[in-house]
């Protein structure tokens, strides 16, 4: 009976001896091997920063798409109205709210304008230049999904991107843009992806 005992107190005690040693051995294994950067977990969670898709342009405008209307400044192209500077808005300090008024068909074959909903974030300190924050979508209303408003999520894209003011809008038919109506399609009982897509 005490064999017994003593052989099994003697097991528990290896076992206990090994769940000890096992950490150790871990650690000094991963202690001679080069470890990575520590990283900083982000606020908010990276998650949701990726669940955004942001695509990013960096202090640029290319000719004849949708950014160029958002310059301050006369914009050169035939019936868009340059944005006005703009009126405090949301939570965030500084943000400015606008709206830009473009044709609704830059062909002129459709007459008729919409207007975009546009906020603009100042950088702090030395401008670097303009960042377009855009929703990966599509029917995503840009301004409403980075939430420049909210001073939590402006500090936090502030920090990414120093120095650069921070812009973001609402496509057209989405978020506080004009409303897009097509007559012919909504109407129509039937639906042909080619036909409705002439039509469009």
């Amino acid at each position: 009976m005490i064999d017994s005992i003593g052989s099994r107190t003697t097991r528990y005690a290896a076992a206990l001896a090994l769940a000890l040693l096992i950490p150790l051995a871990v650690t000094a294994t991963s202690s001679a091997r080069p470890r990575p950067a520590k990283v900083r977990a982000a606020t908010p969670p990276a998650a949701r920063i990726f669940s955004r898709l942001p695509f990013l342009l960096a202090n640029r405008g290319v000719h004849g798409n949708r950014f160029l209307p958002f310059a301050n400044t006369a914009t050169g192209i035939a019936g868009v109205q340059a944005a006005p500077a703009g009126t405090p808005c949301g939570n965030t300090p500084g943000l400015l709210c606008s709206t830009v008024v473009v044709p609704l068909d830059r062909t002129g074959v459709v007459p008729g304008t919409v207007s975009l909903h546009v906020e603009t974030l100042p950088a702090f300190g030395v401008a670097r230049g303009t960042i377009f924050l855009i929703a990966g979508g599509p029917g995503q209303g840009s301004a409403h999904v980075f939430g420049l408003g909210s001073p939590a999520d402006a500090s936090f894209y502030r920090y990414l991107f120093p120095g650069y003011t921070l812009v973001a809008y609402d496509d057209r038919g989405t978020g506080d843009s004009g409303v897009l109506r097509c007559p012919a399609l909504q109407s129509s009982t039937t639906f042909d992806v080619d036909v409705e897509g002439q039509q469009v």
